[in-house]
């Protein structure tokens, strides 16, 4: 009798262990998934809420959840009964009883304060943007969400960014920083390039030619960074942040002025974020997989009026390499250009999409991702890295949790 009640509740401990009811390593197991999926989900959540808010032109508001203490209890018993007194117990009249709970603690830490202040109103350091470059292989959103000012030259903003994509598209530049201060772009001269080949057509954009552009096409490239930035014959050009500086004139070389987190947030109020039917955005999503030759950084949106997505997909590949224009020339196209670039699709829809990658309800409508739309995905996942990259460490103390894990033999 005695052996065979142990047995029973060895079993049913056993299918507790490893069923919906977790206790220690299994309850580990299943925990952390559940609470990671939650928080990771939460997260992006707040993050599209907020970039929904700031196209209402509203301020950003965000809860972290520094801490979540769960602690659970499990009880448990055999039971059963016989009409035979004195009779065996059968097993088919044996019954387990399991109760359990699980009663997490999260805390909810609203941002605000020196905090707010420090992640979301300070400058992005130069040294952030490297790391970020280090982590993100896009070069053209992680440009335009970091800085509000690249070159001397207003007019020259979009250019340089076009320059910088096209020499990274090619292995022949990269990007370091000395300190928070500086960040470098480093020309590598032949890059990752081969032969011409002359099988190529002239008119395919480049990242459809990369093996057969000549390495003078990379250095004219090149040369025309140095003249955007007022040097020759550098392999080097180290841009300056003006950071708490008062006077530009004390930094030497080109000064750059990057976004806080808000400033990268409020990109959602421009182009760079682009809101639309769900209709529309499969419409841009197709059409920029088709003409853009698998560039996966940002889209063009269609809202010119008088040139097509594949006319300006064909103009950011080549205007750069078109030795025939003037400079001027050059930043008016790729100017025109930046102003139907989008980092960001959201769809906007009265209908619950089915599958989307994440989603938030406001004044009647659902906005949302498109789980395929993998550019979006990642330029979104980057807009939360500069969000949070120069957040402080957590003013919350853990909290110090006992649990009785054994009792006394």
């Amino acid at each position: 009798m005695l052996c065979l009640s142990r047995l029973v509740a060895g079993i049913v401990l056993a299918s507790t262990l490893t069923g919906c009811i977790g206790v220690g390593p299994a309850g580990i197991k299943n925990d952390r998934a559940f609470y990671r999926e939650a928080i990771k989900q939460t997260n992006q959540e707040q993050i599209l809420e907020n970039i929904i808010a700031a196209r209402f032109f509203e301020a950003p508001t965000f809860i972290g959840v520094p801490e979540i203490n769960a602690t659970r209890s499990l009880s448990g018993g055999p039971s059963g009964g016989s009409s035979n007194l004195g009779a065996l117990l059968p097993l088919g009249q044996l019954t387990g009883m399991i109760s359990a709970s699980d009663n997490p603690v999260a805390k909810y830490v609203p941002l605000s304060g020196q905090e707010l202040i420090q992640q979301l109103s300070n400058p992005i350091s130069l040294s952030n943007v490297y790391r970020i470059y280090n982590s993100v292989p896009e070069t053209t959103p992680l440009f335009v969400l970091s800085f509000v000012r690249l070159t001397p030259g207003f007019t020259d903003y979009n250019r340089a960014i076009n320059l910088i994509y096209l020499l990274d598209l090619a292995g022949a530049i990269t990007v370091s920083s000395p300190d928070d201060r500086v960040l470098s772009l480093n020309f590598m001269g032949k890059g990752a390039l081969t032969t011409p080949n002359s099988e190529i057509s002239g008119d395919q954009p480049l990242q459809c030619k990369i093996d057969g552009i000549s390495h003078g096409d990379i250095n004219y490239l090149w040369s025309q960074v140095e003249q955007i930035y007022s040097v020759s014959n550098r392999k080097t050009i180290n841009l300056n942040s003006a950071g708490a500086t008062q006077n530009v004139k004390e930094l030497k070389g080109p000064v750059v002025f990057t976004r806080t987190g808000q400033g990268a947030l409020q990109q959602s109020e421009t182009q760079n974020v682009y809101v639309a039917s769900p209709e529309e955005i499969y419409h841009i999503i197709h059409e920029n997989k088709y003409y853009s030759c698998g560039n996966s950084e940002f889209y063009f949106a269609g809202r010119s009026k008088t040139r097509t997505i594949q006319d300006e997909w064909a103009d950011y590949f080549n205007t750069s390499l078109n030795r025939g224009l003037s400079s001027a020339a050059k930043a008016d196209v790729l100017r025109a250009l930046g102003s139907d670039r989008a980092l960001i699709l959201i769809a906007k829809s009265q209908i619950r999409p089915a599958n989307s990658f994440v989603e938030t309800y406001r004044d009647g409508f659902w906005y949302y991702i498109l789980n395929e739309d993998k550019t979006s995905k990642k330029n979104f996942a980057l807009l939360s890295t500069i969000l949070t990259i120069q957040a402080p460490p957590s003013p919350v103390t853990a909290t110090v949790t006992a649990i009785n894990v054994g009792g006394s033999r």
